[in-house]
């Protein structure tokens, strides 16, 4: 995984903004078992008209282990 994000990173590189964001409990309301965390429809939404900007390099991040 730190390779994917090393990779990720190196391809960010001569971005002007790199935004990592945490999924569960920020953009997905908090539950439970992390495995039945949906993001909603306004911040999806929100992440594709991002996701278009050139100068925008977009990283969806958890850190939360299973269980709760």
């Amino acid at each position: 995984m730190a390779t994917d994000l090393h990779k990720k990173l190196a391809a960010a590189a001569g971005r002007n903004i790199v935004l990592f964001l945490d999924f569960d409990a920020t953009l997905s309301p908090i539950a439970r078992n992390p495995e039945l965390a949906r993001i909603g429809k306004p911040e999806l939404s929100a992440l594709r008209r991002l996701s278009q900007s050139e100068k925008l390099e977009i990283f969806v991040i958890s850190g939360r282990e299973k269980g709760f």
